[in-house]
């Protein structure tokens, strides 16, 4: 993609390449969840201790009522793992009765998920990660969205930065490494940091039509649209439509586009 964006830049002179802002938060989670792979193992372990078991499910809803179902994190959605970790935070106490009154025998996630709740060291990372990486799923999902003026999104991407590059410890200083490779792995994010600033008023040394500048007040910094529209049409041209005729093509896209 970047070398397609530097060969566009030559017929497109005024066009700035940019890499998905969302997907680098997202590649930033991923490098914790690589961090912590006990954490990730009991994630795992107690989604599949409550999978399609229905005797477990109502002990659960008997024992803890108030505790909702645990997270099935997808990997390929972005955030979606730190969630899972701020649920096993926050309900770990009344997680770890519960799968305590299993039998270990039955399954092996059952003896897993026991063995990694009766661990401190568990305990403790996900405290770590509650503490200081609860903002990154909001911050993805914030930018999201694409009616935010650019200033606003590069606020929002910077002040995530800012938290992630402040964590103390080892795990820090990793985590900090990660988040300043993800920003200079992206060329376009210093013209548009430049441009946001121009927006609010500051003086910046950048050779660009006024125009142009003024363009980009509601420019995207992430390529989710273009990514749910590539969704959309694998699910509308799946293997799977025997009888799809082409003349309902149309009706499909207009009901898929206002959804």
């Amino acid at each position: 993609m970047k070398k397609a964006g530097q060969a566009l830049q030559a017929l497109f002179p005024d066009m700035t390449h940019l890499t998905c802002l969302a997907h680098a938060l997202h590649n930033i989670s991923e490098h914790i969840r690589s961090l912590f792979p006990d954490v990730d193992k009991l994630i795992s372990c107690g989604k599949s201790v409550f999978l399609k078991t229905p005797s477990r499910l109502r002990a659960l809803q008997e024992l803890k009522p108030l505790v909702p179902l645990p997270p099935k994190p997808v990997l390929t959605r972005w955030g979606t793992w730190i969630n899972a970790a701020l649920y096993w935070s926050k309900h770990f106490a009344d997680m770890k009765e519960v799968i305590d009154t299993f039998f270990s025998q039955d399954a092996v996630s059952i003896r897993t998920a026991q063995t990694l709740l009766s661990d401190t060291t568990v305990q403790q990372q996900l405290a770590f990660i509650s503490t200081h990486c609860a903002n990154l799923p909001t911050a993805i999902t914030s930018l999201e969205s694409n009616k935010l003026p650019l200033s606003q999104s590069l606020d929002t991407f910077k002040n995530i930065l800012e938290q992630l590059c402040s964590i103390p410890g080892d795990n820090g200083a990793l985590i900090k490494k990660k988040a300043e490779s993800v920003v200079n792995k992206n060329p376009g994010f210093a013209v548009l940091s430049s441009i946001a600033n121009i927006h609010r008023g500051s003086s910046e040394q950048l050779s660009m039509d006024p125009t142009t500048i003024t363009m980009y007040k509601y420019a995207p910094v992430t390529s989710v649209a273009v990514e749910r529209t590539f969704s959309k049409y694998k699910h509308i041209l799946s293997d799977r439509r025997q009888s799809f005729l082409f003349e309902n093509l149309r009706k499909i896209l207009i009901l898929s586009c206002n959804q």
